[in-house]
C-alpha cells in the first residue's frame, strides 16, 4: 500500500484527505492519504520516511525547503513548496 498526506497546521480547512481518500477508492488505487498536523517543521522528517509523497500547507511551505534533497522549479514562486515526493519511493 502507498501512503500520502498533507502536512501543516491547522488543517481543519483542508479537504485534501477526503478528496484523495475518495479518489483512491473510486480509482481502485491501493493507497492512503492522511492529514498530519505538526507543531514544528522538525516533525516532518519522520513523516518523510513513511510517506511516498505529501502536500505542504502553511505555515510550512517555505520552512520545508531545507528538508528536501532537491527542488524543481514550477510556475509558482521558487520560495515555497506545495507538493513533495520522497526519494526512497521513486
Amino acid at each position: 500500500m502507498r501512503h500520502f498526506g498533507i502536512i501543516g497546521k491547522p488543517l481543519g480547512h483542508s479537504y485534501s484527505e477526503r478528496y484523495f481518500t475518495e479518489k483512491f477508492v473510486r480509482e481502485h488505487i491501493d493507497a492512503t492519504y492522511h492529514a498530519f498536523a505538526i507543531d514544528h517543521i522538525e516533525h516532518v522528517q519522520p513523516l518523510m520516511k513513511e510517506l511516498e509523497g505529501f502536500n505542504v500547507t502553511y505555515p510550512y511551505k517555505k520552512a520545508v525547503i531545507p528538508y528536501l534533497d532537491e527542488v524543481q522549479s514550477s510556475n509558482e514562486s521558487d520560495s515555497c513548496r506545495r507538493t513533495s515526493r520522497t526519494r526512497q519511493n521513486y
